[in-house]
C-alpha cells in the first residue's frame, strides 16, 4: 500500500524525495529489497542502508550508517534538503530494522529532540520497528519520548495562545 501511494505521488511530482523514500520502504516491507536498493533516495540514505542490509550486504549497510552517524555528530548533515532530523530518523529506522533497540532508541530521541515530528508514529507502528518494538527498554524510552513531545507541543501551543 505504501509503495502504491508513493508511486502515485511520484507520478504527480517525480522529484519528491520523501515519496521516493516511502516507495523504497514499501518495497522493503513487501520483500523487494533488491528494487529498493536501486532507487535514488537523495538524503534518505538510512533507507538505502536498510535495503542493502536486507540483501545481505551488511558491511555496506553498516558503512553507510556509520558515515551518516559521523556526519550527524560533526554537524555536517544540514542543508536545505538534508536535515539532521532526516539523518536521525534514518538511523533510528536502520537500527530498528537490524534489531538494535538501544541504538534505534538513541537516534529516535535525537530526532525528537530536533523536531516533534522526528519520526511518524505510524512508521514506528509499521514493520520497520518489529524487531525492537517489544524490547522493554525501547518501549519505555519510546513512551518517555512521546510524553516529552506531547508536553513540548502543548507548552508551545499554550505559549502561542498567551501572546
Amino acid at each position: 500500500m505504501a509503495a502504491q501511494e508513493a508511486a502515485r505521488a511520484l507520478a504527480l511530482e517525480p522529484g519528491l524525495m520523501l515519496a521516493r523514500a516511502d516507495e523504497a520502504l514499501g518495497d522493503l516491507l513487501s520483500g523487494s529489497a533488491a528494487r529498493c536498493a536501486t532507487l535514488s533516495l537523495g538524503p534518505y540514505v538510512g533507507v538505502r542502508a536498510m535495503c542493502l542490509h536486507s540483501l545481505g550486504r551488511v558491511r555496506d549497510a553498516a558503512q553507510i550508517a556509520d558515515s551518516l552517524g559521523a556526519a550527524f555528530t560533526a554537524g555536517t548533515v544540514g542543508d536545505s534538503i538534508f536535515s539532521p532530523t532526516i539523518a536521525a530518523r534514518g538511523l533510528a529506522e536502520y537500527y530498528a530494522w537490524t534489531g538494535n533497540a538501544e541504538e534505534s532508541l538513541a537516534w529516535l530521541e535525537r530526532a525528537y529532540a530536533l523536531s516533534p515530528g522526528g519520526e511518524d508514529f505510524r512508521v514506528i507502528d509499521s514493520g520497520i520497528y518489529d524487531k525492537v518494538r517489544n524490547d522493554p527498554r525501547f518501549k519505555a524510552g519510546l513512551q518517555r519520548a512521546r510524553t516529552q513531545i506531547y508536553d513540548r507541543v502543548r507548552r508551545a501551543r499554550l505559549g502561542v495562545r498567551l501572546k
